[in-house]
């Protein structure tokens, strides 16, 4: 269903946060309420629970909360036909926010997108409205103007129950594009194919230059020329054909090997070789998937270290591969964003799928706290989805395939995750995903990343199949 959503309020009362909001019909004709109108694989059923607070600075994402894991405090949706054009204010109830927060973020269910610098008020309780209103009922008027929905309160020896409410914490993934390593009298250093060459391509990239500058330097003040050769190896993922990868990675390993000789000269001998996806760092397939064949998609640079230079132990001086569970000390955060639509800047980049399958276009990013938010739409331009399709993302708002990448340093950022999962099932984005099958309807997404440091004024977004888009990053 096309629908707006305006958040009203958000408040601090003695037991709890009350969250109120409306939701508009924009259809042209009534509709009836189904437990997945705003969502095809979970949504806008009778428990709305997939509204979400999120404290920027803090780190924290609080859900709705109830006496158990099925019902909620709050509106029910109940099974009503939505009018067009009347206004239907909701409630939700969450656990007491903390006095240091401020200010939250929105995540509104499936498509409604995220709703930034909401201020907290401390309210007084009130009741909450019981009993449906008369334009719901079957012989009642015709809905008009605003609609307010009844809601369940917390009853007398009832409690939230705090560990399917939140608050959770919510962590950076960070991945260094280079790591060091050694092992007797030889070094090797691994670089990140996904920092140096699109999607499935081997062709360098150019925003690769600056981490394959650092790399020639190091390699010339540290490689011995008269200890032959320098190894270049390419690997892969395990996704994709045997042949495929072997000839992938063998493809990788000579682009890498002719930037090594045009800027070191002639004094270095070379050897190229590929290893298709036979040599995993990771194993693949597990909860974290996407990561472990990140990691294991590499080219690794191997060679004699000179007898004057210190060997390197393992991790050093390139960064120690992925950086799990780490988060923003409070003070160096930003300050909490104010709103804004995607729709009042338009398209920052856009791409299509290698497969013609679908359409992606991205808008800018901007900061909220210590995150970076990602807002895109993605457009299905091939045959209609099935209803258990992921369509690029998890049904649980995460999108594993996509990153941000630090221009400046090639350090990689992966959607923030959830708790200590180690899980790449439980990221931070709006759910369910994704809203709409039909060809032509775009999805629109939202993601967080840990903002990399400084005053970032672009970013690289890793769009996975649709490739690396160079996306601004708005105040």
């Amino acid at each position: 269903m096309h629908a707006r959503m305006e958040v009203e309020s958000v408040e601090r009362w003695d037991d709890r946060t009350m969250l109120r909001f409306t939701l508009t019909s924009l259809e042209d004709e009534p509709m009836e309420m189904a437990g997945m109108s705003f969502g095809v694989n979970a949504g806008l059923d009778g428990s709305m629970r997939s509204f979400r607070l999120v404290d920027p600075v803090g780190q924290r994402r609080w859900a709705p909360a109830g006496p158990g894991e099925i019902h909620l405090y709050g509106s029910d949706l109940r099974d009503m036909v939505w009018e067009p054009g009347v206004e239907y204010a909701f409630g939700l109830v969450y656990d007491r926010l903390p006095e240091d927060v401020q200010a939250v973020t929105v995540l509104g269910s499936a498509g409604l997108g995220e709703f930034a610098g909401v201020p907290v008020a401390d309210g007084e309780p009130a009741p909450l409205p019981s009993r449906t209103p008369p334009e719901l009922d079957e012989d009642g008027p015709e809905p008009s103007g605003r609609v307010e929905l009844p809601m369940r309160d917390i009853e007398d020896g009832e409690a939230i129950d705090q560990e399917e409410s939140g608050p959770v914490d919510v962590y950076g993934v960070r991945e260094e594009a280079v790591e060091r390593t050694g092992d007797g009298g030889r070094e090797t250093v691994a670089l990140r194919s996904d920092v140096l060459f699109d999607f499935d391509a081997d062709t360098l990239d150019e925003r690769a230059g600056k981490v394959l500058d650092d790399v020639v330097a190091e390699t010339e003040e540290r490689a011995d020329p008269d200890k032959p050769p320098i190894t270049i190896t390419g690997h892969t993922d395990g996704k994709g054909t045997d042949d495929y990868n072997q000839d992938l990675s063998e493809r990788r390993a000579e682009a890498v090997k002719e930037v090594l000789e045009a800027e070191l000269g002639g004094g270095y001998e070379y050897v190229t070789e590929g290893k298709g996806a036979t040599e995993p760092l990771l194993e693949e397939g597990g909860d974290d998937d996407a990561e472990a064949r990140a990691e294991n998609r590499r080219v690794e640079i191997s060679y004699t270290f000179k007898q004057d230079v210190e060997p390197s132990a393992d991790g050093e001086a390139g960064g120690s591969g992925e950086s799990e569970g780490f988060q923003v000390p409070v003070e160096e955060a930003a300050e909490p964003a104010a709103f804004r639509s995607p729709q009042d800047a338009g398209p920052a980049a856009e791409a299509e799928d290698p497969e013609g399958e679908a359409e992606i276009a991205v808008y800018p990013f901007y900061r909220d706290g210590a995150f970076l938010v990602a807002r895109f739409d993605i457009t299905n331009t091939g045959d209609r989805l099935s209803a258990t399709s992921d369509f690029y993302g998890d049904r649980r708002g995460g999108f594993p395939e996509f990153s941000v990448q630090d221009p400046a340093s090639g350090t990689i950022y992966r959607q923030a995750r959830l708790g200590g999962t180690g899980d790449d099932r439980y990221l931070l984005g709006n759910e369910p995903w994704p809203v709409v099958l039909d060809p032509g309807l775009p999805n629109h997404g939202v993601a967080y990343f840990t903002a990399p440091p400084g005053d970032l004024t672009e970013a690289v977004f890793d769009a996975g199949p649709f490739g690396k888009l160079t996306v601004p990053v708005e105040e």
